[in-house]
């Protein structure tokens, strides 16, 4: 259990970030500045730079959360675990997250309207990566451990989640679990073989 040292560290990051994810909303990312959030959050600048080093890491914060939710996730399937299975409770939970956290579409919305805010927003997903890579490696039966399959499980979580999400913020789907179930299902469809198709001859 976090201490209670901890759990105000966490209640400040969050009310900066809140702060920092409407100001970006109303004003703009690049019109908002560093002063502009500590005010709106009601604490100095130098105490926001304890939480986060600039408007950047501010806009990839999300990006780590949705990380950590994710390698949670993957660690929580059952040990050797086919690739199909880990790609599919990556997804399904990824999706959980995303759909129920309260700023999600404010911040698709703000990555969207700017590209210096999209720039900021995907600079820590070589790391989401890296980290989704690593649990899925720990959870494949050994067969499937070579350095090919969890970088490509990680990386089609990513690809899956990201249509999902652009159908989901588009409205084209009530819910974002529904969205990635489809785009999982669109996927598994371009693999299935088909009348005259034989895919050795690829």
């Amino acid at each position: 259990m976090a201490s209670l040292q901890a759990r105000k560290q966490e209640l400040v990051r969050n009310e900066i970030y809140k702060a920092a994810i409407e100001l970006f909303l109303v004003e703009g990312f690049e019109a908002t500045t560093i002063d502009d959030i500590a005010r709106a959050a009601g604490v100095s600048r130098r105490s926001m730079f304890r939480y986060f080093r600039s408007k950047n890491d501010l806009l990839a914060h999300s990006v780590m959360s949705y990380r950590d939710a994710l390698v949670a996730a993957i660690h929580g399937c059952a040990p050797l675990s086919s690739p199909l299975s880990l790609l599919r409770q990556a997804v399904a939970s990824a999706a959980l997250y995303v759909g129920s956290h309260p700023l999600s579409r404010k911040v698709i919305r703000i990555a969207s309207d700017s590209i210096g805010a999209r720039q900021a927003h995907q600079s820590r997903m070589p790391e989401l990566a890296d980290s989704l890579s690593e649990a899925f490696a720990l959870k494949l039966a050994p067969a499937k451990r070579s350095e090919d399959v969890p970088h490509m499980l990680a990386e089609l979580t990513i690809l899956i989640m990201n249509v999902a999400i652009r159908s989901w913020y588009l409205e084209r789907y009530s819910d974002l679990p529904a969205a990635a179930e489809k785009t999982l299902g669109d996927l598994a469809g371009f693999f299935r073989p088909t009348a005259g198709f034989d895919p050795q001859v690829m």
